[in-house]
Protein backbone atom coordinates (compact mmCIF):
# COMPACT_ATOMS: atom_id res chain seq x y z
CA UNK A 1 0.00 0.00 0.00
CA UNK A 2 3.06 2.62 -0.08
CA UNK A 3 2.25 3.34 -3.41
CA UNK A 4 -0.96 4.17 -2.86
CA UNK A 5 -0.45 5.39 0.99
CA UNK A 6 2.01 7.86 2.81
CA UNK A 7 2.18 6.51 5.87
CA UNK A 8 0.89 10.03 8.12
CA UNK A 9 0.66 12.38 5.31
CA UNK A 10 -2.41 10.80 3.25
CA UNK A 11 -3.22 8.41 5.86
CA UNK A 12 -1.83 5.80 8.13
CA UNK A 13 -0.41 2.08 7.54
CA UNK A 14 -0.24 -0.85 9.84
CA UNK A 15 0.86 -3.95 9.48
CA UNK A 16 -1.65 -6.54 8.51
CA UNK A 17 -3.95 -8.22 11.02
CA UNK A 18 -2.60 -5.54 13.74
CA UNK A 19 -6.57 -4.45 15.16
CA UNK A 20 -5.25 -2.39 17.85
CA UNK A 21 -3.22 0.13 15.47
CA UNK A 22 -5.92 -0.01 13.24
CA UNK A 23 -8.67 0.47 16.01
CA UNK A 24 -6.16 3.50 17.02
CA UNK A 25 -5.92 5.05 14.11
CA UNK A 26 -9.08 4.82 13.11
CA UNK A 27 -10.18 6.39 16.45
CA UNK A 28 -7.44 9.28 15.67
CA UNK A 29 -9.30 10.12 12.41
CA UNK A 30 -12.54 9.80 13.52
CA UNK A 31 -11.92 12.44 16.96
CA UNK A 32 -9.39 14.99 15.12
CA UNK A 33 -11.25 16.91 12.06
CA UNK A 34 -8.41 18.76 11.72
CA UNK A 35 -6.23 15.83 11.13
CA UNK A 36 -9.03 14.11 8.88
CA UNK A 37 -9.37 17.16 6.33
CA UNK A 38 -5.48 17.43 6.34
CA UNK A 39 -5.18 13.53 4.96
CA UNK A 40 -8.34 14.33 2.92
CA UNK A 41 -6.01 17.28 1.12
CA UNK A 42 -3.08 15.61 0.82
CA UNK A 43 -4.68 12.03 -0.37
CA UNK A 44 -6.18 14.01 -3.21
CA UNK A 45 -3.25 16.14 -4.29
CA UNK A 46 -1.36 12.97 -3.81
CA UNK A 47 -3.64 11.13 -6.33
CA UNK A 48 -3.96 14.14 -9.08
CA UNK A 49 0.04 13.98 -9.10
CA UNK A 50 0.40 10.19 -9.24
CA UNK A 51 -2.18 8.43 -10.60
CA UNK A 52 -4.57 11.31 -12.58
CA UNK A 53 -5.26 10.11 -16.23
CA UNK A 54 -2.70 12.19 -17.99
CA UNK A 55 -0.06 10.78 -16.09
CA UNK A 56 -0.84 7.19 -16.09
CA UNK A 57 -2.30 6.71 -19.62
CA UNK A 58 1.22 7.64 -21.55
CA UNK A 59 2.66 4.74 -19.00
CA UNK A 60 0.01 2.15 -19.75
CA UNK A 61 0.25 3.27 -23.39
CA UNK A 62 4.11 2.70 -23.80
CA UNK A 63 3.91 -0.69 -21.79
CA UNK A 64 1.54 -1.67 -24.08
CA UNK A 65 3.66 -0.84 -27.52
CA UNK A 66 6.53 -2.70 -25.49
CA UNK A 67 4.02 -5.96 -25.15
CA UNK A 68 2.87 -5.51 -28.38
CA UNK A 69 5.52 -4.71 -30.31
CA UNK A 70 4.05 -2.11 -32.26
CA UNK A 71 7.15 0.01 -32.53
CA UNK A 72 8.51 -2.39 -35.65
Amino acid sequence: MKEVVKDNETGFLVLSGDIYASADRAAALLTNPKLYRQFSESSKAFWLESFSPSRTVPIWLEAFEKVLDVNK
